[in-house]
């Protein structure tokens, strides 16, 4: 298979995915602002929102992966997929139950700030939406299985649908002045995931059949627990820090959400995208020990990945408010929520460096089966998170303080898990790589510094001309410092390094 290629067909369909989450939101945001029924439903949409997560970005889907391809022929792959369907889909119907049921509990600890009408709508909110995890496990499953075969667009594509549901209820909602109507749009959009990905999933080969539950289920089972501990450490951090901001004042949940929303567009399209993409392959180098190709690949992976994470992270933090005023601000959003949104995000933004080398380092220990060590790790800064965000949140800061506890925590797991590697298959530090991630943050720096100063003399006009400016100056000065600094610095360059390696 050719990984790069696929790379580029996940990123074209997770950045649609994206972009039309990004017009869900913006209409949520104009349609209902930060309101007390909004703040119910970011906090019960929490628990659908993780788990569409985990299933766009491949965490539920990478243990498969690595399961499937430890084994060397196609039939031995055919068999095991279709035995481990039973485990994806009993889990799924599981969580689902012991969500509705237990939804007045899961409520009072999400919003544990919400009292009266609020938690009471957040209850029914949460018991509409957990039926979304049944198909949530079965999108999940099929990607898995059909990114062993090859096939990466139309896996990658299937959230898109879940933002059409949402979408087209949220005018529903609209009309009838009621959130209930957004929980519906979310389980029609996971019915809308399932159809378009059980086609083919069929086409390949593998028949659906539920059987009794294996002992090499277990197996699994673990490692999709280090996946979603390790990989998805991040959202695991968002919703603890929900739970603190629901003590904040009202709209601070809201905040943290559109803020959250910004930082998964520049994630999901290029550096999640890559490491789906990249993953069975990897496996492949692993299980056949070729420790030579899959430190190359590893290093041009990270390269690639800090090549966007650096400029976004420094372009975010300058050009942020900007960006949520041009987007947000309508209707029931106004410039407060805006300069409110903007501290969240640029405290956020901090952490997309971070994000990027866990998410490349972190599916490669799934694949060493090294679950006690992600556990460890994941566990110890999702505690970090908590503790950090407590007394940050009590700063000026505010909720801004729970965003930068959590990408604080997300670089302590990437010194970890760096330091993990390079025991592990004694892995050399490249000076050439050393010096070419100096590059990229001298060139991040310069670019957004000169963005900040370029506002002081030429001050926001409202309008999407202005930021598509903006944001399009600080692309070709990024561009053009990389090539003054390194003329053989582009992602081109990059991405067919990696080619070469794997």
């Amino acid at each position: 298979m050719n990984s790069v290629r696929s790379t580029t067909h996940i990123a074209i369909a997770t950045a649609l995915s994206r972009l039309l989450g990004f017009v869900r939101d913006m209409l949520i945001a104009w349609m209902f602002g930060a309101s007390w029924q909004i703040d119910a439903f970011f906090v019960a949409f929490r628990i659908p929102n993780l788990v569409r997560r985990l299933v766009a970005e491949g965490t539920l889907s990478l243990p498969l992966v690595s399961v499937i391809m430890s084994y060397r022929h196609k039939e031995e792959r055919k068999i095991i997929a279709k035995d481990l369907f039973s485990l994806y889909i009993m889990s799924g119907f599981l969580i689902s139950v012991a969500g509705i049921v237990a939804a007045p509990a899961i409520a009072k600890i999400l919003g544990f700030g919400f009292t009266g009408s609020v938690y009471s709508l957040s209850v029914v909110l949460l018991r509409i939406m957990f039926v979304y995890c049944l198909c949530a496990s079965i999108v999940a499953y099929a990607m898995g299985v059909l990114n062993t075969e090859g096939v990466f667009f139309m896996p990658a594509l299937s959230p898109l649908l879940l933002n059409v549901g949402i979408i087209l209820f949220c005018f529903i909602a609209y009309l009838y002045s009621s959130v209930m109507w957004l929980a519906a749009g979310v389980v029609a959009g996971g019915i809308l995931q399932c159809m378009v990905v059980i086609i083919p999933l069929y086409k390949t080969g593998v028949r659906l059949t539920v059987g009794h539950m294996q002992t090499a289920h277990t197996k699994v089972l673990r490692m999709i627990v280090a996946s979603v501990m390790g990989v998805a450490v991040y959202h695991i951090n968002v919703l603890v820090n929900t739970m603190m901001a629901s003590t904040l004042k009202q709209g601070s949940v809201s905040y943290l959400y559109y803020a959250d929303r910004f930082i998964e567009i520049v994630s999901g399209v290029f550096i999640i995208s890559m490491s789906n993409a990249f993953h069975p392959e990897v496996s492949r180098l692993w299980a056949t020990r070729d420790a030579a190709r899959l430190q190359a690949t590893m290093t041009s992976m990270l390269q690639a990945s800090l090549f966007i994470a650096l400029p976004a992270s420094a372009g975010l933090i300058a050009t942020g408010k900007v960006i949520l005023a041009t987007f947000f601000e309508h209707g029931n959003f106004y410039s407060f929520e805006t300069a409110m949104t903007y501290k969240a995000l640029a405290c956020a933004a901090v952490g997309i460096p971070a994000f990027a080398v866990v998410r490349i380092l972190m599916p490669l220990f799934l694949s060493m089966r090294s679950s006690v060590f992600i556990n460890v790790i994941s566990t110890v800064a999702i505690i970090l998170n908590a503790v950090l965000g407590f007394v940050l949140m009590r700063t000026h800061l505010l909720h801004g303080g729970l965003a930068l506890a959590n990408s604080i925590s997300l670089y302590c797991v990437a010194i970890a898990l760096a330091i993990k590697l390079f025991h592990s298959i004694k892995v050399k530090v490249d000076k050439r790589f050393t010096v070419t991630l100096l590059q990229y943050f001298i060139a991040s720096g310069i670019m957004g510094i000169s963005l900040y100063f370029l506002q002081l003399f030429f001050p926001y006009e409202k309008g999407l001309v202005y930021t598509v400016v903006l944001v399009t100056l600080g692309v070709v000065l990024y561009a053009i410092l990389c090539k003054l600094i390194n003329p053989g610095m582009t992602l081109r360059t990059l991405l067919d390094a990696i080619r070469k390696d794997t």
